[in-house]
């Protein structure tokens, strides 16, 4: 993997409630330089990036408490600075993608196809 210069001052919000995920995402993270904290659902994530201000929030779509849509919601709002990423194994023509659509963030359908 190729490390970014200086990417010591850059954080990364990750949230997924399956733990395994969650932690090979911090390993990429931490491996490359990053600071990273990790959070297993949506409230949780809101609640550390208000404190933390990170510059990029990884989030899954499908967790407990509050979905990672609605927590890339609120995030996005708190911190308009924050790049969001959100990944789902969704259909293309769920629900949750039409909300991400309408407040234009974009996501990753697994297997990692982009969908604008």
């Amino acid at each position: 993997m190729q490390r970014i210069e200086s990417p010591s001052a850059l954080r990364i919000l990750v949230a997924d409630d399956e733990v395994m995920i969650a932690q090979m995402w911090e390993i990429i993270f931490r491996q490359l330089g990053f600071q990273v904290a990790v959070c297993f659902d949506g409230r949780e994530a809101i609640r550390k990036a208000r404190t933390w201000h990170p510059d990029l929030f990884v989030t899954d779509m499908a967790m407990p408490r509050m979905d990672g849509v609605h927590a890339a919601l609120r995030v996005h709002k708190l911190l308009p600075g924050c790049a969001i990423v959100i990944l789902s194994a969704s259909s293309e023509g769920s629900e949750e993608l039409k909300l991400i659509r309408r407040h234009h963030l974009g996501t990753f359908i697994s297997p990692f196809h982009r969908m604008t």
